[in-house]
This record gives C-alpha cells, sequence and structure tokens, in this order.
C-alpha cells in the first residue's frame, strides 16, 4: 500500500502539526540497515530540535554503526518488552510491518503495537499496510529510503545540522547503493546536495558503508563466494550461497558486513537475479534477494516477505533446502516483472 503525492503533502503537514502540539515520543527502528539507523538518529534529534522529549530504541544491536554521529542515542533493547505507557506517541521508522520491529528468532508470533497509542509511520516500502495513525508512505520510487522522506518532511522545520545530516546521507547511501539503484531520482540528489551543504561528512559515510570490514568479515564473504551456485527453474536463473554465522563466531550476519558477497552474486552473467541465504538456526532461513534485471519483490511475497522491486527478503520456518524447493517451483510459473 503506496500514497501519491497529494496524500503525502497532506500527511507531511498532520505529523508536523502531531508533533509540535505533543511531547514524549518513542521512536522505534526496524531490523537494521543503513536506512533504519540514520534515520532513527536523524529522528531523534530532529525532535530535541523541536524542544520534545523522546527515546530511540532497537531491538537489535547495532555493531556496524558506532560511526554515526550521537550514535549513543541508541536504547538497545527489545521492542517488545518496552513499557510504553509513558509515552504519548510512537514513530516507527523503516518497517512495512510491526513485525520488523523484534527479533523473530526470540519472538517468533510476531509483535503489536499497543492499540491505544498514536503511531506515526514514515516507511518507504511498497508492502507497507498503512499501520499508523499518520502514515508517510511515498509511491516508490519518489523517494529513495526513509532518510529522504525525514529530508522531505522537515527541512523547513528545523535547522540541519552536520549531525543530522550526516545520518540522513548515510540512510540514503545505504538504501540507494551509493546512488546506483534505480530508487535514486532527481529528488535524492537535491536533498544530497543540500545535506552535502549542511555539513555532511560524506567520506566518512562511504569509507563505513562500504570499505570498513573486519578480517574475519572479509573471510566470511570469500568462503561464501567459493559456495556459489546457480540454479535454472526453466523460466529463471538465480546465483546463490549460504551463510551461517555460527562459523565465523558471529551472533548473526548483518546486511552491511554481507555487501561484498551480495555483490558478487548480483554481478553474475546471465542471472535474473541473486539469492544470499542466512542460516538462523535449524528451521529458520533468512532470504535476502537482489535484482537489477528482474523484480524480485513478488518472489520475497510468496515466501512470505516483502521489500522493494531490486531488494526484498524473507524470514521461512523451513530449513534451507525446502526453502529452495518452494522457491524453485513458484519460479516454474511465476510471472515476474523486468525491470529494464
Amino acid at each position: 500500500m503506496i500514497m501519491k503525492k497529494e496524500e503525502l503533502k497532506k500527511s507531511k503537514e498532520k505529523i508536523i502539526k502531531h508533533i509540535k502540539e505533543n511531547d514524549n515520543f518513542a521512536i522505534l527502528i526496524s531490523d537494521p540497515d543503513g536506512d533504519a539507523v540514520g534515520s532513527g538518529l536523524a529522528m531523534q534529534e530532529i525532535l530535541q530540535k523541536m524542544d520534545k522529549e523522546c527515546k530511540l530504541y532497537s531491538s537489535f544491536e547495532l555493531p556496524d554503526f558506532t560511526y554515526l554521529p550521537r550514535f549513543g542515542k541508541y536504547i538497545i533493547k527489545d521492542i517488545a518488552t518496552i513499557d510504553f505507557t509513558k509515552f504519548n506517541s510512537l514513530i516507527v521508522l523503516d518497517s512495512a510491518h510491526t513485525y520488523r520491529l523484534i527479533n523473530k528468532k526470540i519472538h517468533p508470533k510476531g509483535f503489536d503495537l499497543p492499540k491505544d497509542k498514536f503511531v506515526i509511520n514514515i516507511d518507504h516500502h511498497l508492502d507497507n499496510s498503512l499501520f499508523g495513525n499518520l502514515n508517510y508512505v511515498p509511491d516508490d520510487p519518489i523517494i529513495s529510503s526513509v532518510g529522504e522522506a525525514l529530508y522531505d518532511i522537515f527541512h523547513n522545520e528545523v535547522n540541519i545540522t552536520s549531525s543530522i545530516a550526516t545520518n540522513i546521507f548515510a540512510a540514503i547511501v545505504g538504501d540507494t547503493g551509493c546512488f546506483r539503484y534505480s530508487n535514486t531520482s532527481p529528488s535524492t540528489f537535491i536533498a544530497a546536495s543540500k545535506l552535502l551543504k549542511a555539513g555532511s561528512n560524506m567520506r566518512q559515510v562511504i569509507k563505513n558503508t562500504f570499505y570498513n570490514f573486519e578480517e574475519k568479515i572479509v573471510k566470511m564473504n570469500i568462503q561464501a563466494a567459493q559456495k556459489i551456485k546457480i540454479i535454472n527453474s526453466g523460466k529463471y536463473k538465480f546465483a546463490y550461497t549460504i551463510i551461517n554465522p555460527d562459523e565465523f563466531d558471529l551472533e548473526y550476519a548483518s546486511r552491511g558486513q554481507l555487501f561484498i558477497i551480495q555483490e558478487i552474486l548480483k554481478s553474475t552473467k546471465g542471472t535474473n537475479f541473486s539469492l544470499k541465504i542466512t542460516k538462523l538456526k535449524k528451521d529458520l532461513t533468512k532470504l535476502s534477494f537482489r535484482s537489477h534485471d528482474t523484480a524480485v519483490r513478488k518472489i520475497a511475497k510468496h515466501m512470505g516477505g516483502g521489500g522493494h522491486e531490486e531488494a526484498a527478503g524473507a524470514i521461512v520456518q523451513l530449513p534451507i533446502n525446502e526453502c529452495l524447493k518452494k522457491l524453485t517451483k513458484f519460479l516454474k510459473t511465476a510471472k515476474l516483472t523486468k525491470l529494464f
């Protein structure tokens, strides 16, 4: 579910009005990537600039993002256990569905926000369920990321400091692959330009997003590359590999840490899309689809997930071999959209 320009304009005005007229906000982010983490930090500072009390929460550890300005504002706490009675309103960022706010390994049945709280939902995923009392979910690719959405909503409301600019820039860079993906629009470049003028630390963001991996992370990517396989379903051909974080003494392997293998998979000539499979536990599997040729959101949806046309994913309550069987069976009859 998505919103057109006129709806977004009205929603933007209502969000600003609600924030000005209320206080004491909880900011909640989805399972972490650069967009979620950078947007959360920017939102927290924006609210403080508007003289509002607020707390910023993540259910997940965020080891890849400590370089971001004001990173210490994050409270790492299982969102499902928070006492929300002390908050007037909740602001949910980068989450198409509320279950993405929590660790599915701990809460396999999902999670619902308290029904008595006012919820502002700011996102850019096409499958967003518009669960908020106020929603700002652009018609992709009008806005590339939640970071760009925050810039669109608030750049005339507060002074964009260098720290806000850096965090929003990190959000945009993360979700556009440094302006390489098709969700990069003219408005994205305009926002990025304004953020650079406001003092965004471009070099720091790009270095830490793409060129700052620990040795064991590099080795994990190399091992994954050595295990790449190709499946041809008859209609569609894809490259995949399997990641097992346990082999590298990692609690989980984040999207940022697996950027190298994701790019290698996408680069495999003659394939329609790529698939990174991460073993979470015995019968719980994470699927991450990427493409520059064929839309993958429909595939992820069939597997119980969602996302964008070029980047989507799902967490499936099946062992890896059963996931692959279900996927290849679907692909034999699926009608997928060509991106270009």
